[in-house]
């Protein structure tokens, strides 16, 4: 449950997924949570979490292109001031070729991180190389995938080509679970814990509204709010804690739509 809520977090208020892990890599070339065919183009987020140290405020905007891609995102802090800027640029066949992070670090002013992909014959993701502000080479991330596009081996490595560590997978496709093992870079295996493989296909321990969104989960429950394009505009989140339901966190969306 709690790597389920982790992942619809994740798909509520965007992050910059990059795939230095197999759960990443599974969902990294994920389209944006709106409904395909409502021409959604931009999504201005705030996300408010609860917690026993008060209130945390997200906040950014989001530019789709018209595969329901993420291009463009803007992120502020709770006074409104820009905290980072990130784009995304892709092929003629849809996949990412390159995301530009940029990012206001107070005490080294603007930094700038590029991700460059490369893909395999059967055109699945092969390795991630990242640079930083001076272009060079300080990350990469290598993946091995099986004939059905899913990561199997996964090799995280420093500029200079040293692990940091290995991950493997081993998938039980009809289950939509996958194991994964965590190894050092010594090869000796340190953990193992099971995921799942697609978190868009349903639970069959969850409860569903009409429009294909969770309202029961666990000890969590779900209200929304829709706009006339069924896109949902409003989510508050509840948790039951020892009998008892509390707010947890609300996601807010202003969706921008192309003309029809």
């Amino acid at each position: 449950m709690r790597n389920k809520l982790l992942t619809l977090a994740l798909m509520l208020f965007s992050i910059n997924i990059y795939a230095q892990s197999i759960t990443s890599a599974l969902s990294y070339d994920k389209k944006y949570e709106v409904r395909p065919s409502s021409g959604a183009v931009e999504i201005n987020a705030e996300s408010t979490f609860y917690n026993k140290s008060g209130t945390e405020v997200h906040k950014e905007i989001v530019i789709l292109n018209d595969s329901c891609r993420i291009t463009s995102v803007k992120r502020f802090d709770s006074e409104g001031n820009t905290e980072s800027i990130s784009s995304t640029e892709y092929g003629p066949d849809g996949k990412r070729l390159k995301t530009v992070f940029r990012q206001n670090i107070h005490a080294f002013g603007i930094q700038t991180e590029t991700r460059t992909y490369t893909y395999d014959a059967a055109g699945y993701l092969m390795s991630i190389t990242e640079r930083n502000t001076e272009n060079k080479v300080f990350r990469k991330t290598v993946i091995i995938n099986d004939e059905e596009g899913h990561p199997i081996e996964l090799t995280v490595e420093d500029g200079a080509g040293n692990s940091y560590g290995t991950e493997k997978a081993w998938y039980d496709v009809p289950n939509n679970s996958v194991t994964i093992g965590y190894f050092n870079n010594k090869g000796e295996k340190v953990n193992e814990v099971e995921h799942t493989i697609d978190y868009s296909i349903p639970d069959k321990n969850d409860i569903y509204n009409e429009y294909g969104d969770p309202i029961k989960s666990g000890k969590y429950d779900f209200e929304y709010k829709y706009d006339k394009r069924n896109n949902w505009i409003k989510q508050v989140r509840y948790k039951t804690v020892n009998g008892k339901r509390e707010k947890n966190a609300v996601f807010a969306r202003k969706i921008k739509y192309l003309k029809k």
